[in-house]
């Protein structure tokens, strides 16, 4: 014989629908005097949150429409286990982190009007409990909680490390300078006070081939009456962004590990590479530079053995 449905049950749900979800777990087990995991367990078996806003979506087709209103689109799946929070407060704290925007967080959760929404709003966000579960929220962000945002937060690190040298390519060359004289023929031109050969430089941009280049950090390429150009994504924005997940000192060591790398990769070639003076020259600075942020780089001492060494023309 079946054992009969506990009468408190359906008491404990009568709570909760004329708190509008607005009351706790403890708070229904202390008016009930049951545990607050039995009224866990039938908000879960029960399907409240469901039944609750299936009653609200049915009001608001009975109820004329609102401007300042906003129904319940694309509610976020609740995954916050935390009995301090009320219901409405845990959906505040999801919608918060789809766009960082407390007012219209507090509308989609409380279902109320712009204008309770924008006081209301910067008030949840004051909230020590609010605050606590948002900090947590964030911290599973980074560590594989959320694949969609983790990947989002993976791009903003692309877009704001981005190096516009991975795209093109700089140079310059010398030429002698000539002229012609009353027959035609070319001359080369000398310094009348040094007597040494006039030249000038002329400077190239090329942009590397597509296969080279990753491409989903190129915002824009176009051909305009100057040539080609490439327009990267903003910087400064991809920072902003990175900065509601991540704080200042983790995005310097993030730049000072991508510094390293780097410099490891040129001091790597610069090693096996006999270079004429200039370009000697140019890699010797650029190892400068990454040592003037990171420090010395450390040589393998266990290496002991002659590498094999390409020549440079």
């Amino acid at each position: 014989m079946p054992r009969k449905r506990d009468p408190r049950r359906d008491e404990a749900f009568e709570l909760f629908r004329k708190a509008n979800g607005g009351i706790k777990n403890r708070e229904i087990a202390q008016q009930l005097n049951i545990s607050e995991k039995t009224v866990g367990s039938w908000k879960s078996k029960d399907q409240w949150i469901q039944k609750l806003n299936g009653v609200l979506q049915s009001n608001e087709r009975s109820t004329p429409k609102n401007k300042e209103s906003t129904s319940i689109k694309n509610k976020p799946e609740l995954v916050i286990d935390n009995d301090h929070l009320t219901e409405q407060q845990k959906l505040f704290c999801l919608y918060y982190l789809q766009h960082f925007n407390a007012t219209k967080a507090y509308q989609q959760a409380y279902q109320c009007a712009y204008t309770t929404a924008r006081t209301e709003g910067s008030r949840a966000l004051a909230n020590p409990n609010i605050k606590k579960e948002l900090h947590r929220l964030k911290a599973e962000l980074q560590q594989d909680t959320f694949v969609g945002v983790k990947d989002l937060i993976q791009e903003y690190v692309k877009q704001a490390f981005a190096d516009i040298t991975d795209f093109v390519e700089f140079s310059s060359s010398e030429h002698k300078l000539y002229t012609y004289d009353d027959k035609g023929e070319k001359q080369e031109v000398y310094n009348e006070f040094t007597g040494d050969l006039e030249t000038y430089k002329s400077s190239q941009v090329a942009l590397k081939n597509s296969e080279e280049v990753d491409g989903t950090l190129i915002q824009e390429v176009k051909k305009g009456k100057d040539g080609v150009s490439v327009k990267l994504y903003d910087k400064q924005k991809a920072m902003s962004e990175l900065l509601k997940f991540f704080t200042v000192d983790e995005l310097k060591q993030a730049q000072i590990r991508k510094v390293q790398s780097e410099a490891d990769i040129i001091e790597n070639k610069a090693s096996k590479l006999v270079l004429n003076e200039k370009e000697q020259s140019k890699v010797q600075g650029l190892i400068d530079i990454g040592q003037s942020l990171i420090g010395p780089i450390k040589k393998d001492e266990g290496s002991g053995q002659d590498e094999s060494v390409e020549a440079i023309d």
